[in-house]
């Protein structure tokens, strides 16, 4: 099985909204954010959607190392973004 990036979605954009736990920063994945910043949003496509899905008490953390080397927490998006659609606005 390929592993797959946003560069391999069919649609124009996908917006896949994470939260970084221990810099308490989002994390917004998607092919625009690819672009901008390389280092740290080009990841594969599992892993963004399985931070975005681990949300607290129910499934541990993504843990993930960027481009930069640096250790993130990854945990749901929901949690500051319940509605990701003013995001993509």
């Amino acid at each position: 099985m390929k592993d797959l990036t946003f560069d391999d979605v069919s649609a124009d954009e996908l917006l896949v909204t994470s939260y970084e736990f221990n810099s308490h920063s989002p994390r917004f994945y998607s092919k625009y954010f690819k672009n901008i910043d390389p280092g740290r949003y080009d990841v594969y496509l599992r892993d963004a959607v399985a931070a975005s899905s681990s949300a607290p008490i129910y499934f541990d953390p993504k843990p993930h190392v960027n481009e930069y080397g640096m250790n993130e927490t990854l945990i749901d998006g929901g949690l500051i973004c319940n509605t990701p659609s003013l995001y993509a606005y």
